[in-house]
């Protein structure tokens, strides 16, 4: 009788599926890492979660809104995931132990002029575009947080913030716009104003800072489980070459020093 009960439990237990779930990534329109909703190429982010969460069962809806509205949806377990967040942006969130890209801060100006930022001095004599809740590293974000109500740091925000800081800059509202290199070069070609600016610096990579995610709900019981499956998957598509497939797509490189480049 006990061994078959044990048999039937055995059976049981082999016979349930693992629990997949329908997992919804959100977050402002950022080209090349998440792009357009239900675009055939939607970012290189989503792509590589897509496919790294269906190892474990999942599907995955991605949803465009604003950044700020991103972040209070995951916030409040509305939504499982926010899709490229550094964790200085969000710490209380629910953080894979594999990053999805670096990000270094990217300086753009008009073509015409010669402003680099040599030193936080060199801020005072220009007016700064950024985007509402992002976080541009320690240095750069405590100056912005000082300056934030002044002409100095003008917030631009809603789903087409980086197209809204362009517009300001090509129009002589602003004077540096602050982003990333492959977001500003990939909307300046969308938007026919790339021969208009020109990058002006790079940051040097500082991965404790530059290091993006796609981060999880800190109030959602399964978001650890979905952090840990996204990692499974993705060193599961970067063993099979997939990855890297995923990427040449976007024009891009890996992010790992020993695999490519930095996207």
């Amino acid at each position: 009788m006990r061994t078959l009960l044990a048999l039937i439990l055995i059976a049981a237990f082999a016979a349930s599926p693992v629990r997949a779930d329908s997992i919804t990534l959100v977050a402002d329109s950022w080209c090349p890492y998440n792009c357009e909703e239900g675009a055939d190429a939607p970012g290189y982010l989503i792509d590589i979660a897509r496919e790294a969460l269906s190892f474990s069962g999942h599907t995955l809806t991605y949803q465009e809104m604003s950044w700020t509205r991103a972040i209070y949806q995951v916030q409040r377990g509305a939504a499982h995931g926010l899709v490229g967040a550094v964790p200085n942006e969000v710490p209380d969130f629910i953080f894979p132990k594999l990053a999805l890209g670096l990000v270094p801060n990217a300086f753009f100006t008009l073509t015409e002029s010669a402003w680099k930022p040599t030193d936080k001095d060199a801020f005072s004599s220009v007016r700064l575009g950024v985007i509402r809740d992002y976080d541009y590293g320690s240095r750069l974000q405590a100056w912005i947080d000082q300056h934030i109500n002044t002409i100095l740091v003008q917030e631009a925000q809603g789903n087409n913030a980086l197209e809204t800081n362009l517009r300001k800059l090509v129009h002589g509202r602003i004077d540096v716009v602050v982003d990333q290199k492959a977001s500003v070069l990939a909307k300046a070609r969308e938007m026919g104003i790339a021969d208009q600016i020109r990058l002006a610096c790079e940051d040097p990579v500082k991965p404790e800072e530059d290091s993006l995610y796609i981060a999880f709900s800190p109030v959602l019981e399964r978001s650890r489980q979905y952090a840990d499956d996204l990692d499974k998957g993705v060193r599961m598509l970067r063993e099979q070459g997939r990855l890297q497939i995923i990427l040449k797509a976007y024009g891009l490189e890996d992010w790992e020093p020993s695999v490519g480049g930095t996207p």
